[in-house]
Protein backbone atom coordinates (compact mmCIF):
# COMPACT_ATOMS: atom_id res chain seq x y z
CA UNK A 1 0.00 0.00 0.00
CA UNK A 2 1.29 3.45 -0.97
CA UNK A 3 -0.28 6.74 0.03
CA UNK A 4 0.56 10.05 -1.66
CA UNK A 5 -0.80 13.21 -0.03
CA UNK A 6 -0.64 16.63 -1.68
CA UNK A 7 2.72 15.96 -3.34
CA UNK A 8 4.28 18.87 -5.23
CA UNK A 9 7.63 18.65 -7.05
CA UNK A 10 9.88 21.02 -8.95
CA UNK A 11 12.51 20.32 -11.59
CA UNK A 12 15.20 22.89 -12.34
CA UNK A 13 13.32 25.24 -10.01
CA UNK A 14 10.18 24.98 -12.14
CA UNK A 15 6.97 23.37 -10.82
CA UNK A 16 6.20 20.04 -12.49
CA UNK A 17 3.68 18.38 -10.17
CA UNK A 18 1.20 20.09 -7.87
CA UNK A 19 -1.03 18.71 -5.13
CA UNK A 20 -0.91 15.06 -6.24
CA UNK A 21 -2.89 12.73 -3.96
CA UNK A 22 -3.85 9.07 -4.38
CA UNK A 23 -3.71 5.66 -2.67
CA UNK A 24 -2.43 2.43 -4.18
CA UNK A 25 -4.02 -0.41 -2.23
CA UNK A 26 -2.56 -3.88 -1.76
CA UNK A 27 -3.49 -6.18 -4.62
CA UNK A 28 -3.86 -3.31 -7.10
CA UNK A 29 -1.98 -2.39 -10.27
CA UNK A 30 -1.99 1.37 -10.88
CA UNK A 31 -0.78 3.02 -14.08
CA UNK A 32 0.31 6.62 -14.49
CA UNK A 33 0.21 8.21 -17.93
CA UNK A 34 0.16 11.59 -19.62
CA UNK A 35 1.95 13.54 -22.35
CA UNK A 36 5.74 13.72 -22.55
CA UNK A 37 7.20 15.88 -19.79
CA UNK A 38 4.12 15.70 -17.57
CA UNK A 39 6.12 14.33 -14.60
CA UNK A 40 5.44 10.58 -14.73
CA UNK A 41 9.04 9.55 -14.09
CA UNK A 42 9.54 12.30 -11.51
CA UNK A 43 6.51 11.04 -9.60
CA UNK A 44 7.84 7.48 -9.59
CA UNK A 45 11.24 8.65 -8.33
CA UNK A 46 9.58 10.47 -5.41
CA UNK A 47 7.49 7.43 -4.50
CA UNK A 48 10.51 5.11 -4.79
CA UNK A 49 12.45 7.32 -2.37
CA UNK A 50 14.99 8.57 -4.92
CA UNK A 51 13.66 12.08 -4.35
CA UNK A 52 13.21 12.77 -0.65
CA UNK A 53 9.72 13.87 0.38
CA UNK A 54 7.47 13.57 3.41
CA UNK A 55 4.37 13.35 1.21
CA UNK A 56 4.75 9.64 0.37
CA UNK A 57 4.12 6.87 2.91
CA UNK A 58 3.91 3.07 2.72
CA UNK A 59 1.88 0.47 4.60
CA UNK A 60 -1.19 0.72 6.79
CA UNK A 61 0.77 2.68 9.38
CA UNK A 62 1.75 5.24 6.70
CA UNK A 63 5.50 4.98 7.35
CA UNK A 64 7.81 7.37 5.53
CA UNK A 65 10.64 5.60 3.68
CA UNK A 66 13.22 7.98 5.13
CA UNK A 67 12.45 6.53 8.56
CA UNK A 68 13.45 3.00 7.47
CA UNK A 69 16.77 1.21 7.03
CA UNK A 70 17.89 0.30 3.52
CA UNK A 71 16.85 -3.31 4.05
CA UNK A 72 13.43 -2.26 5.32
CA UNK A 73 13.03 0.06 2.34
CA UNK A 74 13.69 -2.84 -0.04
CA UNK A 75 11.06 -4.91 1.70
CA UNK A 76 8.59 -2.06 1.29
CA UNK A 77 9.45 -0.95 -2.26
CA UNK A 78 11.60 -2.21 -5.13
CA UNK A 79 11.83 -0.12 -8.27
CA UNK A 80 13.01 -0.22 -11.86
CA UNK A 81 13.47 3.35 -13.00
CA UNK A 82 15.10 5.02 -15.98
CA UNK A 83 17.97 4.90 -16.73
CA UNK A 84 18.19 1.24 -15.70
CA UNK A 85 21.21 0.05 -13.73
CA UNK A 86 22.67 -3.43 -14.09
CA UNK A 87 25.96 -5.31 -14.31
CA UNK A 88 26.69 -6.14 -17.98
CA UNK A 89 29.11 -8.88 -16.86
CA UNK A 90 26.39 -10.68 -14.87
CA UNK A 91 24.41 -13.55 -16.35
CA UNK A 92 20.64 -13.40 -16.65
CA UNK A 93 20.35 -15.65 -13.58
CA UNK A 94 22.89 -13.67 -11.52
CA UNK A 95 21.21 -10.34 -12.24
CA UNK A 96 17.74 -11.69 -11.50
CA UNK A 97 18.65 -13.28 -8.15
CA UNK A 98 20.09 -9.92 -7.03
CA UNK A 99 16.49 -8.82 -6.54
CA UNK A 100 16.48 -10.98 -3.41
CA UNK A 101 19.67 -9.61 -1.85
CA UNK A 102 17.72 -7.94 0.96
CA UNK A 103 16.13 -11.28 1.88
CA UNK A 104 19.37 -13.12 2.62
CA UNK A 105 21.68 -12.82 5.60
CA UNK A 106 24.76 -10.65 5.25
CA UNK A 107 27.75 -12.51 3.71
CA UNK A 108 25.69 -15.69 3.38
CA UNK A 109 25.11 -17.27 -0.05
CA UNK A 110 21.66 -17.29 -1.61
CA UNK A 111 19.50 -20.11 -0.29
CA UNK A 112 17.81 -22.85 -2.27
CA UNK A 113 14.55 -20.96 -1.72
CA UNK A 114 16.12 -17.90 -3.38
CA UNK A 115 17.39 -19.98 -6.29
CA UNK A 116 14.08 -21.79 -6.78
CA UNK A 117 12.14 -18.51 -6.65
CA UNK A 118 14.51 -16.99 -9.21
CA UNK A 119 14.17 -19.95 -11.57
CA UNK A 120 10.39 -19.73 -11.26
CA UNK A 121 10.40 -16.03 -12.18
CA UNK A 122 12.71 -16.65 -15.13
CA UNK A 123 10.49 -19.47 -16.32
CA UNK A 124 7.48 -17.15 -16.14
CA UNK A 125 9.27 -14.50 -18.18
CA UNK A 126 10.48 -16.96 -20.82
CA UNK A 127 14.15 -16.66 -19.96
CA UNK A 128 15.01 -20.21 -18.87
CA UNK A 129 17.07 -20.82 -22.00
CA UNK A 130 19.22 -17.75 -21.29
CA UNK A 131 20.19 -18.32 -17.63
CA UNK A 132 23.93 -18.40 -18.26
CA UNK A 133 24.01 -15.70 -20.95
CA UNK A 134 25.88 -12.55 -19.94
CA UNK A 135 23.82 -9.38 -20.23
CA UNK A 136 26.46 -7.68 -22.37
CA UNK A 137 25.66 -10.28 -25.05
CA UNK A 138 21.88 -9.94 -24.76
CA UNK A 139 19.51 -7.88 -26.84
CA UNK A 140 17.93 -4.80 -25.27
CA UNK A 141 14.58 -6.60 -24.90
CA UNK A 142 16.16 -9.55 -23.05
CA UNK A 143 17.95 -7.14 -20.72
CA UNK A 144 14.64 -5.36 -20.11
CA UNK A 145 12.87 -8.64 -19.29
CA UNK A 146 15.73 -9.63 -16.96
CA UNK A 147 15.48 -6.36 -15.03
CA UNK A 148 11.71 -6.70 -14.71
CA UNK A 149 12.24 -10.27 -13.46
CA UNK A 150 14.81 -8.96 -10.95
CA UNK A 151 12.31 -6.38 -9.66
CA UNK A 152 9.47 -8.88 -9.30
CA UNK A 153 11.86 -11.37 -7.68
CA UNK A 154 12.34 -8.93 -4.78
CA UNK A 155 8.98 -9.96 -3.28
CA UNK A 156 8.68 -6.39 -1.96
CA UNK A 157 5.24 -5.27 -0.83
CA UNK A 158 5.23 -2.69 -3.63
CA UNK A 159 7.11 -2.57 -6.91
CA UNK A 160 7.50 0.45 -9.18
CA UNK A 161 8.42 0.16 -12.87
CA UNK A 162 8.90 2.97 -15.37
CA UNK A 163 7.91 2.08 -18.95
CA UNK A 164 7.83 -1.72 -18.47
CA UNK A 165 6.76 -2.29 -22.08
CA UNK A 166 9.57 -0.24 -23.62
CA UNK A 167 11.41 -2.11 -26.39
CA UNK A 168 9.43 -5.33 -26.00
CA UNK A 169 7.71 -7.26 -28.77
CA UNK A 170 4.00 -8.23 -28.44
CA UNK A 171 4.74 -11.65 -26.91
CA UNK A 172 7.18 -10.15 -24.41
CA UNK A 173 4.61 -7.51 -23.44
CA UNK A 174 2.06 -10.26 -22.82
CA UNK A 175 4.64 -12.09 -20.69
CA UNK A 176 5.17 -8.95 -18.57
CA UNK A 177 1.41 -8.49 -18.14
CA UNK A 178 1.02 -12.08 -16.93
CA UNK A 179 4.04 -11.82 -14.61
CA UNK A 180 2.85 -8.62 -12.94
CA UNK A 181 -0.74 -9.80 -12.60
CA UNK A 182 0.51 -13.01 -10.97
CA UNK A 183 2.60 -10.89 -8.56
CA UNK A 184 -0.49 -9.09 -7.23
CA UNK A 185 -2.86 -12.09 -7.39
CA UNK A 186 -2.39 -12.91 -3.70
CA UNK A 187 -3.80 -9.52 -2.71
CA UNK A 188 -0.86 -8.56 -0.48
CA UNK A 189 1.33 -6.77 -3.04
CA UNK A 190 0.83 -3.75 -5.29
CA UNK A 191 2.39 -2.43 -8.48
CA UNK A 192 2.83 1.14 -9.75
CA UNK A 193 3.64 1.64 -13.43
CA UNK A 194 4.28 4.65 -15.64
CA UNK A 195 3.85 4.45 -19.38
CA UNK A 196 2.81 6.44 -22.43
CA UNK A 197 1.40 3.26 -23.99
CA UNK A 198 -2.27 3.43 -23.08
CA UNK A 199 -3.09 0.18 -24.90
CA UNK A 200 -0.62 -1.58 -22.59
CA UNK A 201 -1.95 0.11 -19.44
CA UNK A 202 -5.61 -0.76 -20.05
CA UNK A 203 -4.63 -4.44 -20.40
CA UNK A 204 -2.75 -4.61 -17.10
CA UNK A 205 -4.01 -1.91 -14.71
CA UNK A 206 -6.91 -1.87 -12.28
CA UNK A 207 -6.75 1.93 -12.16
CA UNK A 208 -5.16 4.62 -14.32
CA UNK A 209 -4.10 8.16 -13.39
CA UNK A 210 -3.80 10.69 -16.21
CA UNK A 211 -1.51 13.66 -15.58
CA UNK A 212 -1.80 17.00 -17.37
CA UNK A 213 -0.37 20.42 -16.53
CA UNK A 214 1.09 19.12 -13.28
CA UNK A 215 -2.14 17.78 -11.77
CA UNK A 216 -4.28 14.65 -11.91
CA UNK A 217 -6.56 15.34 -14.86
CA UNK A 218 -8.52 12.10 -14.61
CA UNK A 219 -8.39 8.80 -12.73
CA UNK A 220 -10.34 5.56 -12.71
CA UNK A 221 -10.64 2.31 -14.61
CA UNK A 222 -10.19 1.78 -18.35
CA UNK A 223 -13.52 3.49 -18.92
CA UNK A 224 -11.85 6.89 -18.47
CA UNK A 225 -9.98 6.41 -21.78
CA UNK A 226 -12.34 8.27 -24.09
CA UNK A 227 -12.05 10.16 -27.36
CA UNK A 228 -12.51 13.45 -25.52
CA UNK A 229 -9.74 12.64 -23.04
CA UNK A 230 -7.31 11.68 -25.81
CA UNK A 231 -8.00 14.97 -27.59
CA UNK A 232 -7.79 17.05 -24.42
CA UNK A 233 -4.66 15.46 -22.94
CA UNK A 234 -2.66 14.26 -25.96
CA UNK A 235 -4.06 16.55 -28.66
CA UNK A 236 -4.96 13.76 -31.07
CA UNK A 237 -8.19 12.63 -32.68
CA UNK A 238 -8.95 8.97 -32.04
CA UNK A 239 -11.74 6.46 -32.30
CA UNK A 240 -12.24 4.27 -29.23
CA UNK A 241 -13.63 0.79 -29.88
CA UNK A 242 -14.25 -1.99 -27.38
CA UNK A 243 -12.51 -5.29 -27.99
CA UNK A 244 -15.30 -7.86 -28.31
CA UNK A 245 -13.22 -10.54 -26.58
CA UNK A 246 -11.48 -8.72 -23.72
CA UNK A 247 -13.83 -5.76 -23.32
CA UNK A 248 -10.86 -3.39 -23.15
CA UNK A 249 -10.92 -0.12 -25.09
CA UNK A 250 -8.80 -0.04 -28.23
CA UNK A 251 -7.39 3.27 -29.44
CA UNK A 252 -7.35 3.99 -33.18
CA UNK A 253 -5.63 7.21 -34.20
CA UNK A 254 -7.44 9.21 -36.89
CA UNK A 255 -5.10 10.72 -39.47
CA UNK A 256 -6.61 14.05 -40.46
CA UNK A 257 -3.89 14.94 -42.93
Amino acid sequence: MITVKKLSLNKNKKPVLSDISFTLNSGEILGVTGPAGCGKSLLLKAIAGIIRTADVTVGLNEKNLSESSRKEQCRDISSLLLPCEYNPEATVFEETIKGRIHLKKFLNPYSEIDRDATLSILDGTGLTDKLSLRLKKCSDSIIRLTLIARTVNSESENIIIDSPECGLDPLQKLTVIRTIKKYTAGGDKSVLLASSDLDFLVKICDKIIVLKDGVIHESGGSEIITEDLMKDVFGIDVMIAKNIITGFPEIHIINNE
